[in-house]
């Protein structure tokens, strides 16, 4: 039976490099929605777990256990794993930043966090940059829109700054929670050895929550997220994202059931000031 059993369970290594294949050809959400639905919060979540009773884990504190796990390994888990499943991911996530259809990225700080702290590679030039980069283009091209829809309120069309405001609110909470948790683990190293690299993501960062400040349209489609998905994330994994009134509508009822945490709406000042905490202690030259 369990042999049976085993026939329908892919083996990590044919699953993972499937994962990787979908990065790197940048096949997007509507083309093969399974692989980010199921496959690679399952791969996170496995590889999170069996990590540290790999070669690469947690060593035994005690001898005996010491010799135990060398004389019979549980797994082959290892950092490499992790490495590959992290670097897919932020493929993945550089390719739908701004994609519309793209509702796995309202998901993604549920499994992908978990692996950072075993992360060993450096993804910071070739994917951690390039998305605080991209996300600062979209930031300041919504902001510009909205300032000309303010100026010019004939010309403008404000669904369509609404609709914009709200996939960059999407896109900068499914990046925010990784950049800061990889953040806090290499903030040390970053100050005592600084690179382009690093500073660029900082500077970025500051740009994004400058404009955050300042841009009405996206404190507004912050709430709307936060209204909908904060609380019911949590229970069901996320749903389809409302702009405009029907948000609105929702954020209303939500508010009247009592379901929106004032604590929520303090998430945002309160993680600006977390992450860029590195430029105001070591790279005022940033600001």
């Amino acid at each position: 039976m369990l042999q049976n059993l085993s026939t329908h369970i892919p083996h990590i290594e044919k699953l993972l490099t499937a994962i990787e294949q979908v990065s790197s050809n940048g096949i997007t959400y509507a083309e093969q929605p399974n692989v980010y639905d199921v496959d690679l919060p399952l791969m996170c979540s496995y590889l999170a777990y069996w990590f540290n009773q790999g070669p690469d884990g947690r060593k035994p504190e005690k001898t005996e256990e010491k010799e135990h796990k060398q004389s019979l390994p549980m797994t082959s888990v290892s950092a490499d794993h992790i490495n590959r499943i992290f670097c897919a991911l932020l493929r993945m996530l550089r390719n739908h930043i701004g994609v519309e259809n793209a509702p796995w990225l309202c998901r993604t700080n549920f499994f992908a966090v978990q692996i950072i702290q075993n992360v060993t590679c450096d993804p910071v030039k070739d994917y951690i940059l390039p998305i605080a980069e991209r996300l600062r283009r979209m930031s300041e091209k919504a902001f510009k829109e909205e300032e000309h829809m303010r100026t010019h309120p004939d010309d403008a069309d404000e669904g369509t700054v609404a609709e914009d405001n709200a996939r960059l609110v999407r896109d900068t909470y499914a990046y925010f929670p990784i950049l800061m948790k990889y953040t806090d683990l290499h903030r040390a190293q970053w100050l005592k050895a600084p690179s382009w690299e690093t500073d660029g993501v900082y500077e970025n960062v500051a740009v994004i929550f400058r404009i955050w400040s300042q841009s009405q349209h996206f404190k507004r489609e912050e709430l709307n997220y936060m209204a909908q998905f904060e609380e019911d994330a949590a229970m069901v994994g996320g749903g389809e994202m409302k702009t405009g009134k029907a948000a609105i509508a929702e954020r209303k009822k939500k508010r009247r059931e009592g379901q929106v945490s004032t604590k929520l709406c303090q998430t945002k000042i309160q993680e600006g000031r977390h992450l860029l905490n590195p430029i105001m202690s070591g790279t005022p030259r940033l600001l």
